[in-house]
């Protein structure tokens, strides 16, 4: 069975929000429609609404991202992927930075960001003296040669 995510109309004002969807049948990412037109200055971070909020079941929780075609508008979401968690309830707001010399205009129904439902899975932790060990170890950061 499908998990319902329930989503409420923040801004009142306006005449209408959209649902998140995805644009082709095995999509994983739900696109976020922007509320309100938004200018966009040069080189600056602006808080864009989308107009929406919504309620998960407890084991979901979601990251925001830029679509894949937001980068080629010279846009960049901020805190990507940033974690919305299951116990929220507030508006889904995009962090948007303008990496352009020049303003940029968003209007109302604008695609620039997706949401992606992930499964929470809560581990136990626990302290140890020792690890086990891999072929790997503790190798990082370039640990492969390149």
């Amino acid at each position: 069975m499908q998990p319902k995510v329930l989503v409420k109309k923040e801004m009142y004002n306006i005449p209408d929000c959209w649902l998140p969807k995805v644009q082709h049948d095995l999509d994983v990412g739900y696109d976020l429609y922007v509320a309100t037109r938004q200018k966009l200055p040069p080189l600056e971070t602006v808080y864009v609404p989308t107009g929406i909020a919504v309620e998960m079941p407890d084991d979901l929780f979601l990251d925001i991202r830029p679509r894949s075609s937001t980068s080629k508008l010279g846009l960049v979401i901020a805190n990507s992927p940033g974690t919305v968690e299951p116990n929220y309830r507030g508006q889904l707001v995009l962090i948007v930075h303008n990496m352009r010399s020049y303003t940029q205009v968003l209007h109302r129904g604008d695609r620039i960001a997706q949401m992606v439902f992930h499964r929470a899975i809560r581990p136990v932790f626990a302290w140890v003296d020792e690890l086990s060990p891999s072929d790997r170890g503790a190798g990082g950061f370039g640990s492969t040669g390149k």
